[in-house]
């Protein structure tokens, strides 16, 4: 599973009256792009040890 171009749907909201906002949000999208790759890196070590310790039952 590549994750690594995934980013969650962010709805872009540009306007004159605020120029900073689009900023605030772009810094929001980058954050839980984080937040998301880190869940499933989580969930992939999870499994190879669950994966691991089957193994080990099977073998000893």
């Amino acid at each position: 599973m590549k994750t690594s171009g995934f980013s969650p749907p962010v709805m872009k909201i540009f306007s004159d009256k605020k120029p900073g906002f689009s900023k605030c949000i772009f810094t929001v999208k980058i954050f839980l792009n984080i937040l998301y790759q880190r869940l499933w890196f989580r969930l992939i070590l999870i499994k190879l040890n669950n994966y691991k310790r089957y193994q080990n039952l099977l073998t000893h």
